[in-house]
């Protein structure tokens, strides 16, 4: 989980400093890798039992959380990759990542009595590919959110036309687009 969230060398420095048990970044990263790929074959199983008509079971949530307004965002992100994996060597190439995010929103209230906004049940989907690519991935996780038990279903995209379809052809007839 720290490779998730922090670089290899510092999750490293982390787990060391946590638990006494000292690993090497390549180790980290094979860890990394082994993880993401049985994850994207899990995902790849839901996905195909998903478009075959089957179900895919939805996420256990709070009744309360679940008919929280639904809050779906997508946009694409730039992120710099290296050509040589595990090497910081060679020129950084930009490729654009497509990102989506799924959100139960409900409010608080702050010590000075104000109610603010706040985002619960967060889950996020990204992938190195096209809105045509993302838009299965979006769609499932919705499906896994519960969208048809939220008493609101938000969309918030740019201007970005390759979203605004996605929008129109998945969560229009369910979702409020801004």
């Amino acid at each position: 989980l720290l490779a998730v969230f922090l670089p290899f060398g510092l999750a490293v420095e982390l787990l060391d400093q946590l638990s006494g048990v000292r690993v090497s970044d390549a180790a980290v990263w094979q860890w990394v890798q082994h993880f993401g790929a049985q994850q994207m074959h899990q995902v790849q199983l839901e996905m195909n039992t998903w478009q075959q008509g089957s179900k895919v079971p939805v996420e256990v949530m709070d009744e309360e959380v679940a008919t929280l307004p639904l809050l779906i965002g997508a946009d694409g992100v730039t992120v710099p990759f290296r050509p040589h994996p595990k090497s910081n060597k060679g020129k950084i190439v930009y490729q654009e990542i497509k990102v989506g995010l799924l959100t139960r929103l409900g409010s608080r209230i702050q010590q000075s009595g104000k109610t603010v906004s706040q985002l619960l049940q967060r889950r996020l989907v990204a992938l190195r590919g096209t809105v045509n690519d993302l838009q299965p991935l979006l769609e499932l996780e919705a499906h896994r959110q519960q969208i048809n038990q939220a008493k609101q279903v938000v969309w918030i995209s740019d201007g970005a036309r390759g979203f605004w379809r996605l929008f129109e052809q998945c969560f229009s007839s369910v979702a409020i687009g801004i």
